[in-house]
């Protein structure tokens, strides 16, 4: 946490308390710039410290906020209070999507349930794309092979995989077949 050249009373920090090396919930109930030094007083237990500021970033830690975290993709770094922002591989969120989307309704112990605008997103659609174009010559559209649907754990790693898989393709192919609306009858309606 940078360090900052003004303090407010009653200002609310995680604060390490030192007898213990547990974070508590702090307030700040007194700065002294001569000795430049902060006082703290622990919520729960009252029980008060001086804090040298030399050795603020030890001590103080900005109030986790879950929300704001949340929202921005970032946390805070336990050592020294500073941001830690996360910023996702678009490629590789679409291989997490793919292989969450494999575990769907297989009716294997981790199977997930995808759901968008109301209905479910099964595997047994994407399989139904590459099973009727292996039966239909004329409608190969897609690059869909065997590794495509039977993932191994070798294949679930392959970004080139999922990028054919969630392609534009399959969805036209998912669009268009009409042979998957049977699939589709299959899966079920949110009611939220």
């Amino acid at each position: 946490m940078p360090l900052k050249l003004e303090w407010n009373i009653n200002e609310l920090y995680e604060f390490k308390n030192p007898r213990n090396n547990q974070w508590y919930l702090g307030k700040i109930t007194e700065f002294d710039p001569v000795e430049s030094t902060l006082s703290v007083e622990i919520d729960n237990t009252k029980e008060g410290w001086k804090v040298f500021s030399y050795h603020i970033s030890k001590f103080f830690h900005p109030i986790y906020n879950s929300q704001e975290l949340l929202t921005n993709h970032k946390t805070i770094n336990p050592i020294t209070g500073e941001d830690w922002f996360f910023i996702s591989d678009s490629t590789h969120v679409f291989k997490k999507l793919r292989n969450n989307l494999s575990k769907s309704h297989t009716g294997e112990k981790n199977t997930r349930e995808i759901m968008f605008n109301k209905k479910e997103i099964s595997w047994k659609h994407i399989k139904g794309v590459y099973e009727y174009t292996n039966q239909h010559a004329t409608a190969k559209a897609t690059k869909l092979t065997k590794r495509h649907i039977w993932l191994t754990s070798w294949s679930k790693m392959r970004v080139d995989l999922a990028e054919h898989t969630l392609s534009k393709e399959v969805e036209d192919a998912l669009a268009s077949i009409k042979k998957l609306k049977e699939i589709s009858e299959g899966t079920r309606v949110s009611n939220c």
